[in-house]
């Protein structure tokens, strides 16, 4: 009508960007039941990533921004055949019921020089290019349209970012830093300084069980489904996809010099703060990292001039250590773990357990599992100590250090 036109979207305005909306989240689909590696590979470029990337820069509403993203992150994780593409796979095609490592994935394979693995590559960084922009806290904080658009896309273009971060292209050195730097201001943003009291029931309840799980995804706290869209499931959310970008980024890490720099960009962004729930979100971070961390080289006897990653493996120990101590008992908890994480990835410490020894004075057998206990179940399994962090365990929820005690 008149009025609609003046004053308001029209229908076919709101039809129009209904369709649009559906179009772009087809593509995504599309990628995903995709018949064929191959197939996906070479018309991924021209047909699909090229229409979202154009969507990307030029479309102005949120709702098909979301579904835009969305389709972004469709297509990264078609391109790197992930456990979660096949669970949503056309039952009538081939199943995907494999996860693929993305060093081991059919992209990976494809060669170095091969004409469709550059057009990939480019064309992956340019949406990467064009999904920073939608992940930087707005500059004008009063603008109660801009910030809650900016909430709406964040976590979706988190999730589509790690996507694409994940798929073995190589990353240029500026995108990686520039990645790094705004997945830990928003983490910075997002998490309370002071005044964290509300947060604390869910503090003690996560210390009582790990809250990495699965592909690295953060469990979510007990009573968290209840909780759903209170401010303590949103920040739940927000670490969550912030830990999975960090994550894809540490795939790009080739070694123990780029963990070790990346483990201190996470440690410095929180890990002496005063506020107990956000070292304790930091040192979660850490040992979801340090889990996927690499094998440390250490060179054998003999071997000059071999790498040796000791030493930098060695740093994130040392980075750890003062956490050991924290007057939060959940904050030691999480320390312990990702303690116990980087002692698993040296095969001299493999076999090392914090506290835990058989009667011979070796290391229990028992608790050689690739998936670790919960860390206060593990506290308190210490055979022969009867205080201590044991007795400190009982109770997770502990009080921030002033600052004249942090370590």
């Amino acid at each position: 009508s008149l009025a609609q036109s003046f004053f308001g979207k029209s229908t076919a305005a709101h039809l129009a960007e209904q369709l649009r909306a559906m179009l772009f989240l087809s593509l995504g689909f599309s990628a995903m039941h995709s018949p064929a590696p191959t197939l996906l590979h070479e018309k991924a470029c021209e047909h699909i990533l090229k229409p979202l990337h154009q969507a990307l820069v030029q479309e102005k509403t949120l709702a098909v921004l979301i579904s835009t993203v969305e389709a972004v992150r469709l297509v990264g994780d078609a391109l790197r055949m992930s456990k979660d593409t096949g669970t949503q796979c056309d039952p009538f095609l081939a199943p995907r019921t494999a996860e693929v490592a993305p060093e081991s994935s059919p992209l990976a394979a494809v060669s170095e020089d091969s004409p469709v693995r550059e057009a990939l590559a480019k064309q992956r960084n340019e949406m990467v290019e064009s999904l920073l922009p939608f992940v930087e806290a707005p500059k004008d904080q009063e603008d109660e349209l801009k910030q809650a658009a900016w909430e709406e896309l964040l976590c979706p273009s988190l999730d589509a970012l790690s996507s694409l971060v994940a798929l073995p292209l190589d990353l240029p050195s500026d995108l990686y830093a520039a990645l790094l730097e705004v997945g830990l201001q928003v983490l910075l943003i997002s998490l309370p300084k002071d005044g964290a009291e509300t947060l604390r029931p869910a503090l003690a309840a996560a210390g009582r069980s790990p809250l990495i799980q699965g592909e690295g995804r953060l469990a979510a706290p007990l009573g968290a489904t209840a909780a759903a869209g209170t401010a303590e499931a949103a920040l739940h959310t927000r670490v969550q996809a912030v830990t999975r970008l960090i994550k894809a980024l540490l795939f790009h890490a080739h070694n123990w010099l780029g963990t070790s720099r990346l483990l201190q960009a996470v440690h410095a962004s929180g890990a002496n703060c005063q506020s107990e729930f956000v070292r304790w979100t930091c040192m979660q971070i850490f040992g979801s990292l340090c889990r996927s961390a690499p094998i440390v080289v250490v060179p054998a006897e003999g071997q000059e001039g071999a790498r040796n990653d000791v030493g930098d493996w060695c740093e994130c120990l040392a980075l750890l250590l003062p956490r050991m101590g924290d007057s939060s008992k959940a904050v030691v908890a999480t320390a312990i773990d990702a303690v116990q994480q980087l002692l698993s990835r040296c095969e001299y410490t493999a076999s090392f357990r914090i506290g835990a020894l058989d009667e011979t004075g070796g290391a229990n057998p028992e608790d050689l599992s690739p998936v670790a206990a919960a860390p206060d179940e593990r506290i308190a399994a210490m055979p022969g100590s009867n205080g201590g962090l044991v007795a400190e365990a009982e109770e997770l929820r502990g009080d921030p250090a002033p600052p004249s005690q942090q370590l």
